[in-house]
C-alpha cells in the first residue's frame, strides 16, 4: 500500500506542469543568488590586492632609495618630509601606513550580511585609522536599503514560498476533485495519509534542494575545503528551516478547508515571521534602546575638540613636566620636530577622549542589537539569518572585532613611530622588517 502511495504521489508530481516550473525556478534563484554573492567576493579581493599592491609599492621604493643611500650611492638630498630616514614619511605622510584587511571567508559568498555596512579594510598610520578615503568601501545608499539578492535572501525570503506552493493544496486538491473518498477507503487514517504524502514532497524537495546548493557551492565558492564544519552547519540550518515550513503547511492543510484558505493562511504566516516580526523588533529595540542622532555625536565631538584646543597649554605643560630632556627646544616653534612633538601629545590626549566618546555611542547600538537579537527564539528566520551571517563571518560582531584589532593595530604602530621619533632615531633598512604587521593584532574583544 505505501509503494502504491509512493507511485501515486511521484506520477502526479512528475505530470504536474507547475512543479516542474517550481524546480526549474528554485534552481535559477539559487544559482543567481551564489552568483551575485561570488561577483562581490571577487570585487572584495580584487580591491583587496590593489590596496596590497600600493602599500608594497610605496614600502619597496622607500627601502630601494634607502638602501642606495646607506651604501653612498646616491645623496639623501629629499625634503625631510619626504626622505626614507624620517620617521613619520614612513609612518604617518602621504600614502605612508599599512592596511588592515579583513579578508572574505570561504561561506561569504553565501551571505553578504553586513560586509556592505562596515568597512573590510581599513589604512592606518599614526594620526588615523581611515577607510573613508577608499571609495570600494562603501556603496549608494539606495541600494543598501533595497538590500542583495544573495543565498541568504534566497533560503530565507524565497525557500518558504517554494514550501507553500510545493505543499499548500495537498489535502485540499483531493477533496476539490473527489478523489478523498477513493482514500478514505483504504486502510490507513487521513492524518497518517497526509503525513506521508507530506513526506515524499519534502524528500523530493530536499533533494533538489540540496543539488542545486551543492552545484552552486561547487561553480562559486572558493577554498571551502577549508570551511567544511560551517558548511555542515550551514545546511544543516537550512534543513531544520524548510522542515519548519513542512511542518506548517501539514498543520495547515489538516485543519484547513480549500486549496485558496490553505494559501492565504499559508503566506500570512510566512509574511509575520519573515516581514512583520523582525519589523516589531527593530521597532521595539529602537523604543526601548533608541540611539541619538548623529547630529548629538557631531555636536559632543566638536565640543571635544574645542575643549581639548582650551587646554592645549595644560597638556603641553604636562607632557614637558613628563619629559623635562624636552624643556630647552620647546620655544623653538620653527623647528618641525617641536611642533610635532608637541602634536602628538594633543593628539594622544584628544584620541583618548574620542575613544570615550565613541564607546558610549556604540553602547547604545550593541544594547539596540542585543535587544532586537533576542526575537531570534520567536522566530526561524531570524535565527536562520543570524547563523547564515555568523558562519559566512559576515555578522556584525565579525566587524566589529575588526574594528577593535583596526584600533589596537594602530596603537601598535603608532608607538613603534612615535617611541622611535621620540629617541630621535632615523630610519634603516634594517628596521624594515621590524615594522608592525596587522596579522600581529590579537583578537581580543572584550
Amino acid at each position: 500500500m505505501y509503494i502504491e502511495l509512493l507511485r501515486y504521489e511521484l506520477k502526479l508530481i512528475f505530470r504536474h506542469k507547475f512543479l516542474k516550473i517550481l524546480f526549474v525556478g528554485l534552481g535559477l534563484v539559487v544559482l543567481l543568488g551564489g552568483y551575485n554573492g561570488y561577483v562581490r567576493v571577487e570585487k572584495q579581493l580584487t580591491t583587496i590586492q590593489e590596496v596590497k599592491e600600493k602599500e608594497e609599492k610605496f614600502y619597496t621604493k622607500n627601502f630601494q632609495v634607502l638602501d642606495s643611500i646607506e651604501k653612498k650611492l646616491r645623496p639623501n638630498n629629499e625634503e625631510w618630509y619626504r626622505s626614507p630616514t624620517n620617521i613619520l614619511a614612513l609612518g604617518a605622510f602621504g600614502n605612508a601606513g599599512k592596511y588592515a584587511i579583513l579578508r572574505p571567508s570561504a561561506l561569504s559568498f553565501f551571505s553578504i550580511g553586513q560586509s556592505d555596512i562596515y568597512p573590510y579594510y581599513s589604512k592606518i598610520n599614526i594620526f588615523s585609522e581611515n577607510a573613508g578615503a577608499d571609495n570600494q568601501n562603501f556603496e549608494n545608499p539606495f541600494a543598501l536599503a533595497i538590500g542583495k539578492f544573495d543565498l541568504s535572501f534566497v533560503c530565507i525570503f524565497l525557500l518558504p514560498l517554494f514550501v507553500i506552493a510545493f505543499s499548500y493544496n495537498i489535502l485540499s486538491s483531493e477533496k476539490e476533485y473527489g478523489t478523498l473518498v477513493l482514500i478514505s477507503s483504504m486502510p490507513i487514517s487521513t492524518l497518517k495519509w497526509l503525513f506521508l504524502k507530506l513526506s515524499i514532497r519534502a524528500l523530493l524537495f530536499y533533494l533538489l534542494l540540496f543539488f542545486w546548493l551543492f552545484l552552486a557551492i561547487g561553480l562559486f565558492a572558493q577554498g571551502i575545503s577549508d570551511a567544511i564544519p560551517e558548511l555542515i552547519l550551514v545546511l544543516f540550518y537550512i534543513s531544520l528551516y524548510v522542515l519548519f515550513w513542512f511542518g506548517v503547511a501539514y498543520t495547515i492543510n489538516y485543519v484547513g478547508t480549500t486549496s485558496a484558505s490553505n494559501a492565504l493562511a499559508l503566506v500570512g504566516i510566512w509574511l509575520f515571521f519573515v516581514l512583520i516580526l523582525p519589523s516589531i523588533a527593530n521597532l521595539l529595540a529602537t523604543f526601548f534602546y533608541p540611539i541619538p542622532s548623529r547630529t548629538i555625536y557631531v555636536i559632543e565631538k566638536e565640543e571635544l575638540e574645542s575643549k581639548v584646543e582650551k587646554q592645549k597649554e595644560k597638556i603641553l605643560q604636562d607632557f614637558y613636566a613628563k619629559n623635562p630632556h624636552y624643556e630647552k627646544e620647546k620655544n623653538n616653534r620653527e623647528n618641525w620636530k617641536v611642533w610635532y612633538r608637541e602634536n602628538f601629545a594633543l593628539h594622544n590626549h584628544q584620541q583618548e577622549l574620542q575613544q570615550e566618546l565613541d564607546t558610549k555611542f556604540e553602547n547604545y547600538a550593541t544594547s539596540q542589537r542585543e535587544f532586537a537579537l533576542g526575537f531570534r527564539w520567536l522566530s526561524p528566520t531570524i535565527l536562520l539569518h543570524y547563523h547564515l551571517n555568523k558562519s559566512a563571518q559576515t555578522d556584525t560582531q565579525t566587524y566589529k572585532t575588526f574594528q577593535y584589532d583596526t584600533q589596537q593595530f594602530r596603537q601598535k604602530w603608532s608607538a613603534y613611530f612615535i617611541d622611535m621619533f621620540y629617541a630621535d632615531k632615523e630610519l634603516t633598512t634594517k628596521d624594515f622588517a621590524d615594522f608592525p604587521n596587522y596579522q600581529t593584532a590579537k583578537t581580543n574583544q572584550k
